[in-house]
């Protein structure tokens, strides 16, 4: 199985438009850092009267007249967004209201944002960070961990290959240490 079929295994008759999270800020919009659609999907999206894939002005233009629109888009033309989120499974956001979801809060931006946890980096194939510490919530540090701990093979194999000279332990220390300096 390929990375983006998590994504396009769940676009069907329905559901047109498929990320990685739901922020239920504003209106619930899938949050544009990966999206997936299909070639209905991408037709509302390159419409004539449709602008989302036009210049925006700045930061706020793009999340709105960008990110939140193109959700809205494919909504209003009756049909589904999705994500990965488990706790978004089977909702229907094309309800008013389901747009009240998770307080209006942004799912990654808020630690325990989603009723007292926070994501799973495994849950979201995906996540959205700076990408330097010091992060600001724990899903960022929890990314920012996995992708050093992805890593380890590397290290190990280098070991099996005896290059170096180094021991199982060296690599471990250096993975360790690199985690503490995080």
């Amino acid at each position: 199985m390929w990375w983006f079929t998590v994504f396009t295994k769940r676009l069907n008759d329905e559901i047109k438009l498929v990320g990685s999270t739901i922020n239920c800020e504003h209106k619930p919009h899938v949050q544009s850092y990966l999206l997936a659609t299909d070639q209905v999907g991408l037709s509302i999206l390159t419409d004539k009267k449709s602008e989302v894939f036009i210049c925006k002005k700045g930061y706020d233009d793009a999340v709105f007249s960008g990110e939140i629109a193109t959700s809205q888009l494919i909504l209003h033309a009756n049909y589904q967004t999705a994500s990965l989120q488990t706790k978004y499974q089977g909702w229907d956001f094309r309800k008013k209201e389901t747009w009240g979801c998770n307080n209006q809060l942004s799912p990654i931006y808020n630690d325990k944002a989603i009723d007292g946890i926070s994501h799973d980096p495994y849950e979201l194939v995906f996540v959205k960070y700076k990408g330097l510490p010091p992060f600001d919530t724990d899903l960022e540090r929890r990314a920012f961990v996995y992708q050093k701990c992805e890593n380890v093979p590397t290290h190990l194999q280098a070991v099996a290959n005896g290059e170096n000279g180094h021991t199982v332990r060296y690599y471990l220390d250096v993975i360790v240490n690199d985690l503490h300096r995080s």
